[in-house]
């Protein structure tokens, strides 16, 4: 008689926004996460808001309240924040896990709202049987509210051989750039980002700073809305990478990703982003004023801060992410 086959767990997946989508640090990380687990289990996603208002206005709460019972049964479920102030039906799990990205109100278009959303999930913990992090920072402020041994630190992955892999880059007049100037990449043009400490600190006369990706508001400067190989070009071409958030960061991939391309970091300690630049060996800015000695600082000492980052950026493999991924199932 042929053996049946394993059953694999029913995982059910609920996060508050979509995929398909221009990607959040936090989206990317979701995705990764599904790719790590689709071979190990049954992986079913429950709905988000097909409309995707700006995360945490009342339409998407009330959206999500509104659908709370529309899951499907499994045996784990995997769930952001956001989902337990909207009455998650935790009872229908034999086991629960939430992934906390990063934890900071002040990253969001409501700010008294989220601190809500956030107060209900220090309550809500004890129904957890994990809580994923992708940074000891995030452990280390969790520690108040949850025994540190059920919380996990699984940090962001990185498709490092396809980044390592693109050696031959085009020049600065092909992408656009002046030859002439200092080139700092400052991230995205997001009020929350910082990118304007960058744009109002740094002369003019001796710096070109660049943004690329979502941008929330208006400043006059380059923007660029490139897709991934634009993207790392100018990543290649930047003499610095700099950022100066205004909030908390859960990791900021895209300091990550500028390590991985040899480009030297400036950054606030601030969250995981504090945790990436004092780990990898980087430039740490204490405050705004600080901004052109820093990067300056940067420029002297290019080539060493370039084989550091490097070095400790190439770690975050998605082999390692997609490893962390499945024994953290397995052993539920």
């Amino acid at each position: 008689m042929i053996p049946e086959p394993e059953r694999k767990p029913v995982c059910v997946a609920r996060f508050t926004d979509p995929l398909d989508t221009i990607p959040t640090g936090a989206q990317a990380y979701e995705r990764m996460m599904f790719e790590a687990l689709d071979p190990v289990v049954d992986l079913r996603r429950a709905l988000t808001d097909p409309r995707r208002p700006r995360l945490l206005r009342f339409k998407k709460l009330r959206y999500l309240w509104q659908n709370r019972f529309d899951l499907p049964r499994g045996d784990v479920l995997i769930s952001d924040p956001t989902q337990l102030f909207c009455g998650l039906p935790l009872r229908r799990f034999k086991r629960r896990v939430l992934v906390a990205y990063h934890i900071d109100p002040r990253d969001t278009p409501r700010p008294s709202v989220q601190r809500k959303v956030d107060q209900f999930m220090f309550r809500s913990l004890r129904h957890f049987d994990r809580v994923v992090v992708i940074a000891k920072f995030w452990k280390e402020f969790l520690a108040a509210h949850m025994p540190s041994e059920r919380v996990h630190i699984i940090p962001c992955a990185f498709d490092v051989p396809a980044i390592a892999s693109r050696e031959a880059v085009p020049s600065r007049r092909e992408l656009g750039l002046p030859e002439d100037k200092i080139v700092v990449y400052a991230g995205q043009a997001c009020e929350s980002k910082g990118f304007k400490h960058a744009l109002e600190r740094l002369p003019a006369d001796r710096f070109h700073v660049f943004t690329t990706g979502r941008r929330d508001c208006e400043a006059h400067h380059d923007h660029r809305s490139a897709d991934s190989g634009d993207y790392l070009d100018l990543l290649r071409a930047a003499d610095v990478a700099a950022f100066f958030p205004r909030f908390n960061e859960g990791w900021t991939r895209v300091a990550h990703e500028a390590l991985l391309c040899g480009t030297p970091v400036v950054g606030f300690d601030r969250g995981g982003l504090g945790e990436l630049v004092r780990e990898a060996g980087q430039i740490l800015c204490d405050s705004p004023d600080d901004i052109v000695r820093c990067v300056d600082q940067a420029l002297l000492q290019r080539d060493a801060l370039t084989r550091r980052g490097r070095s400790y950026a190439q770690a975050f493999t998605r082999e390692r992410f997609n490893r962390q991924w499945q024994e953290l199932v397995s052993e539920l």
